[in-house]
């Protein structure tokens, strides 16, 4: 995975989307080299939580974005980082 995020990065791009927190190891590589991030969030239960446990992002960054698909995956997420939802 690492290499071919590190292939895909030279070509730096203006903004990365992912679109399942199981591409989170890409999301932390991006958000690592400055890139801005969006990290679009489908997965709940234990997938959510193990996932987010295993990349721990810093949800301070200016340069990543988390959404959920859903209020019930909004809610969830919120409660897996330890921060208040935001609308």
């Amino acid at each position: 995975i690492v290499a071919a995020l590190n292939l895909r990065l030279l070509r730096r791009p203006d903004v990365v989307y992912l679109n399942s927190a199981k591409s989170a190891a890409y999301a932390r590589a991006a958000v690592n080299r400055g890139i801005p991030t969006i990290l679009h969030i489908h997965e709940s239960g234990r997938l959510l939580t193990e996932t987010l446990a295993r990349y721990r992002f810093d949800t301070r960054s200016r340069f990543l974005r988390i959404a959920a698909c859903s209020d019930t995956v909004a809610d969830e997420l919120a409660s897996a980082l330890g921060v208040s939802r935001s609308s």
